[in-house]
C-alpha cells in the first residue's frame, strides 16, 4: 500500500516498485534493461523539494521484478 514502510532483504524479487529512503542497495535490473551489470540505488534526499517522479528519481527507486543482490 501506499506509504507503507517495508525492510527490503538481499536475495528479494520485488513485487512493486519502491522509493528507498534510506540506506542504499545493489539491484539487477536486467529484466527491464537487458543489462547485466548490477545497478546501486541510493536513499532519496531528505531535502527533496519537488514532488517525486519516477522518471526524474530512478536512483532512488526500486522496480518491481527486479532483484535485490
Amino acid at each position: 500500500m501506499p506509504g507503507d514502510v517495508i525492510r527490503v532483504p538481499e536475495g528479494l524479487v520485488l513485487p512493486c516498485d519502491l522509493v528507498l529512503l534510506t540506506g542504499s542497495a545493489i539491484v539487477n535490473e536486467s529484466i527491464l534493461t537487458g543489462e547485466s551489470i548490477p545497478v546501486m540505488k541510493q536513499n532519496l534526499p531528505i531535502i527533496n523539494t519537488e514532488r517525486y517522479s519516477v522518471s526524474e528519481c530512478t536512483k532512488f527507486t526500486l522496480f518491481g521484478g527486479t532483484s535485490v543482490i
